[in-house]
């Protein structure tokens, strides 16, 4: 009887494994749905730990961005602003995961530096930095994000589009009219500002950060600045007299060599 009842012991848990499904099909099934299904579906109850690994597991950036997966957001969107936008991952991460929770992540970027100036680099190339890059995500997550109004889509369509001053004015206005909805997550109370944005650096909300200055970048690898060569001096007389040595001193090296032999 009590080999029986180890036995009973042993096999049961693995009875249950077997008529439980697995980790790895419940993210499967999760992964297939569209954003919009992804907004009712929630991850299974109790075993949300697991499905997350299998995310992780996988490298689902996007969906671990959509269910706002903190240590996930802080690396794709931090190494999305450290290179300005040119990380090309973390880009379409961001973007495929049409995330509303990320706009309030990247609205302090939107501050950081004074940007409104474009930098020169290379052939005529602009670069505004972290402003821009965080301006043209903001439009990214509110053209793909479900959750926002259409009129609210229309508005970012036309004005959070392109590296320019006029996208990070309009970026700025944005979120300073909609942050308490944003972080009030009430993305369905989100409005489009009115009237045309101003290419001025606007007011900073209360409780951004101060803002990080970029470094400046030069328009173009510059030359050293030329060096004005002077004619050389005359020769004069000290080259002379050192051409008057040398002689002298090969007139008695000659002689003292016959007087040897």
């Amino acid at each position: 009887m009590k080999y029986i009842l180890l036995i009973v012991g042993w096999f049961l848990p693995a009875y249950a494994a077997l008529g439980q499904e697995s980790a790895f099909n419940l993210a499967q099934h999760f992964r297939q749905l569209s954003i919009q299904e992804r907004i009712t579906s929630n991850l299974p109850k109790g075993r949300e730990e697991e499905v997350i690994e299998a995310f992780i597991e996988w490298g689902d950036n996007d969906i671990l961005l959509r269910i706002n997966h903190g240590p996930t957001v802080e690396k794709i969107v931090g190494r999305y602003l450290e290179t300005e936008g040119k990380l090309v991952s973390a880009r379409r991460a961001i973007e495929d995961s049409g995330s509303p929770n990320l706009v309030e992540r990247l609205a302090p970027a939107l501050y950081k530096g004074d940007e409104m100036i474009p930098r020169l680099w290379g052939e005529g190339e602009t670069d505004y930095g972290q402003s821009a890059a965080a301006a043209l995500l903001v439009g990214r997550l509110l053209m793909n994000s479900p959750e926002f109004p259409a009129e609210v889509k229309v508005w970012a369509n036309r004005n959070l589009k392109g590296n320019s001053a006029v996208c990070i004015a309009a970026a700025r206005q944005f979120w300073e009219l909609n942050q308490a909805a944003l972080k009030a997550q009430k993305f369905d109370q989100v409005i489009a500002p009115e009237g045309a944005p101003s290419f001025a650096p606007l007011p900073r909300p209360a409780d951004s950060q101060d803002p990080v200055t970029a470094p400046v970048r030069p328009a173009k690898r510059s030359l050293p600045p030329a060096v004005v060569s002077t004619p050389p001096q005359a020769v004069g007389s000290a080259s002379y007299w050192w051409v008057i040595g040398l002689l002298f001193a090969l007139i008695v090296c000659i002689v003292i060599i016959r007087k040897k032999t």
